[in-house]
């Protein structure tokens, strides 16, 4: 029986991939395909619960200090009844086991003693997009620029791609590994979930648009004018302003992308800083895929940019009339 494991780095799909791999579980355990759940239930078992959930909260929990001997214990009763069933192939996808410290290492560790036959698959896009990316979900609500969020992950040099797969291969010296950007012509069919359901062998047909929309970025002219109220909640990573937004607002406008919002110079500063572990993440993973089409800024960012001060204040002026709009909403509720 194969391990394949997905260590989801933040902002390269992970909750698109996941939210597919539940979504299907039946279909994926009858090709042999077995997923824990939250409490690392087997889907063979009668109490797998329909609507399942994968078991990144556990590996939270380890990092917290839980119990491993448990932890241990839903291992191995999860492997006996996959083996048992003749599953082939277990999956374990989980964005925070890319994460770093004991916890997560130990939970790791504990998969790989497990297994002899293991696949890491490991998905990374551009730092500029993640930069954007990672502002209009986690950072704007804690009244954080996103100027200032640049400065401070470029002082840090977060993501540093080449650094993470190696750190997570630490904890499997002997396994297949894949690291794969999120461009059309790294993924098979072009498409995210396709490629990861090849990855594991699966032959379960998805339409493309069914995950496309997955943990989609907020407008990020929207979470400029938030970002300037303050701190809005005290979690980070909590969804409460989002779920009010989705619950209130015009919904094209909440989700309307803006790429120009991060300007061509703010992006090719980004990606000049990276450009070293880059080019050496590259050169070892995919070689075959030109550096530039992977790692380089849309040229089309670069002739809009003399615009830039016209286009933000066009999005400024839009992101008024939004919170304009979603004020009589409110107020409209309450009455």
């Amino acid at each position: 029986m194969k391990l394949v494991i997905h260590p989801g780095f933040p902002k390269c799909g992970s909750s698109a991939i996941q939210t597919c791999l539940y979504d299907n579980w039946r279909t994926l355990r009858d090709e042999g395909i077995a997923l824990p759940d939250k409490d690392f239930k087997s889907p063979y078992d009668s109490t797998y619960p329909d609507k399942a959930l994968g078991p990144a909260l556990l590996f939270h929990y380890l990092a917290e200090g839980s119990d491993p001997e448990e932890y241990r214990r839903q291992l191995d009763t999860f492997i006996e009844s996959a083996r048992s069933n003749k599953a082939h192939t277990v999956v374990v996808s989980a964005e925070n086991l890319a994460n770093f410290g004991p916890g997560y290492e130990l939970a790791l560790n504990e998969l790989a003693s497990r297994f002899q036959e293991i696949e890491l698959v490991m998905y990374i896009r551009k730092q500029d997009d993640f930069f954007l990316s990672a502002w209009t979900q986690w950072i704007y609500h804690q009244g954080q620029s996103f100027d200032s969020f640049v400065e401070e992950r470029l002082n840090s040099l977060y993501p540093n791609y080449d650094t993470n797969v190696e750190r997570v291969l630490n904890s499997f010296p002997t396994c297949q590994a894949k690291v794969i950007p999120l461009v059309r012509e790294a993924l098979k069919g072009g498409s995210l979930i396709d490629d990861f359901l090849d990855k594991i062998g699966s032959k379960l047909t998805i339409e493309k648009q069914d995950y496309a929309a997955t943990n989609r970025s907020l407008n990020p002219y929207l979470c400029e004018a938030l970002s300037k109220v303050g701190r809005l909640q005290k979690e980070p990573f909590s969804n409460r302003l989002r779920v009010l937004l989705e619950r209130y607002a015009d919904e094209e406008i909440l989700f309307r992308k803006h790429p120009e919002f991060a300007s061509y110079s703010t992006r090719t500063r980004i990606l000049d800083a990276f450009e070293p572990s880059n080019r050496s993440l590259h050169k070892r993973w995919f070689p075959e895929i030109d550096f530039d089409s992977v790692f380089s800024v849309d040229p089309s960012l670069q002739t809009i940019e003399s615009e830039e001060p016209n286009i933000r204040r066009e999005r400024q002026a839009e992101a008024l009339q939004f919170f304009a709009d979603l004020c009589v909403r409110l107020f409209s509720e309450v009455q």
